[in-house]
């Protein structure tokens, strides 16, 4: 496998984020409502992703201090405890 002068190591990763924010995109459709749960990778794509699109994106977590990540990147709605 070529590396690319990258350690075999970083080629993983690229290619588990890679499938992380494929698998977001193919999920989405823009103009739609969005619920994003948790702050994980996968979740942390679509949100970028729908808001991009255009979506109107709720975001959900455990931690508030994740939910201000996600409202950082566009989420518009947030969970109130």
């Amino acid at each position: 496998m070529q590396s690319w002068g990258l350690d075999p190591d970083q080629n993983l990763n690229i290619t588990v984020t890679m499938c992380a924010a494929v698998t977001a995109y193919n999920a989405l459709s823009g103009g739609d409502t969005v619920l994003v749960l948790g702050t994980g990778g996968v979740s942390i794509f679509g949100l970028q992703i729908a808001v991009a699109s255009g979506a109107t994106v709720i975001a959900t977590s455990s931690s508030d201090n994740k939910l201000g990540v996600s409202k950082k990147l566009g989420a518009r709605r947030l969970p109130t405890g």
